[in-house]
């Protein structure tokens, strides 16, 4: 039988538990294009819910900006966009550009 804290979850199939978090960041599409600002509203080891400042298709794979310089990054896949809200799955794990 399942607990109620599991049925409200539903269908959560994620394998990592998110944290809250509300952290300015920019969304670079690799393609020349300025650098979108959003907001990353939850984080797990495996992705983010990040929050676009307005709705907007975004490509299949970017670039998080977690420091305005970027040098602090995560390579991110799109698993699902719903308005401003996107779920994303990191493709390789954080990393700082070598001073």
């Amino acid at each position: 039988m399942l607990s109620s804290q599991a049925a409200k979850r539903g269908a959560d199939k994620r394998r990592a538990r998110r944290h809250p978090l509300r952290y300015a960041a920019w969304i670079d599409s690799g393609d020349n294009t300025p650098s979108r600002r959003c907001l990353v509203a939850d984080v797990s080891e495996s992705g983010a819910r990040i929050e676009l400042d307005t709705p907007a298709e975004l490509p299949k794979q970017f670039w998080l900006l977690l420091s305005r310089d970027g040098k602090v990054h995560r390579r991110c896949e799109v698993i699902w966009q719903t308005g401003e809200h996107v779920g994303a799955r990191y493709l390789m794990p954080a990393s700082a550009a070598a001073e």
